[in-house]
């Protein structure tokens, strides 16, 4: 029950962790299942990224202080699926 996507807009700092570093580190969150991250735009100093987060039970403070902890902000939640199964 609860948040089973989530789909936001992110930037991330240019030279920090790349892709693959943010995926891991979301997958380490026990209701993570599947993460997808695609690069926009980049930047000399910001590259612009949409995150799609699916699992069950999304905890989305969680997801929040995971990507702030990596320096990542997020710009905006453009989309999200609930569900009670």
């Amino acid at each position: 029950m609860g948040l089973t996507r989530i789909v936001m807009n992110a930037f991330k700092s240019m030279g920090k962790q790349n892709i693959i570093d943010i995926a891991n580190q979301l997958l380490k969150l026990d209701e993570v299942r599947n993460v997808n991250i695609k690069v926009n735009d980049i930047n000399a100093e910001v590259v612009s990224v949409t995150i799609i987060i699916e699992g069950v039970n999304l905890d989305f403070e969680k997801i929040r202080s995971v990507l702030e902890d990596m320096g990542i902000a997020i710009h905006n939640v453009s989309e999200i699926i609930a569900s009670k199964e």
